[in-house]
């Protein structure tokens, strides 16, 4: 299902993964309770899915996001998260054209 970040909010996946969400990022999720809990509580709004320039936007977005992140990392815990996530985000890139 393709969600709307009304608001920005944090959600826990199988309640140990944790992922940022900003206001207005277009998010795309299979995740029943994610769907269910943010549209209930109003974090989020059905939307369409995103073209394809849009999907990049976001994630360059994200790629900025998670550098600026990195340079902030607490511990090596917190940069090797990040890392993971900067490397997911970039391959998603790649994977767009």
């Amino acid at each position: 299902m393709h969600l709307k970040a009304k608001q920005a909010f944090s959600w826990a996946h199988r309640g140990v993964e944790i992922e940022e969400f900003a206001k207005g990022q277009n998010i795309e999720t299979e995740d029943k309770d994610l769907i269910e809990v943010s549209l209930a509580e109003g974090w989020t709004e059905k939307a369409k899915a995103p073209t394809k320039a849009e999907r990049k936007a976001a994630l360059q977005a994200q790629v900025k996001q998670l550098e600026s992140d990195l340079a902030d990392a607490a511990d090596d815990a917190a940069e090797q998260a990040i890392e993971a996530q900067l490397a997911e985000v970039k391959q998603q890139l790649v994977s767009l054209g």
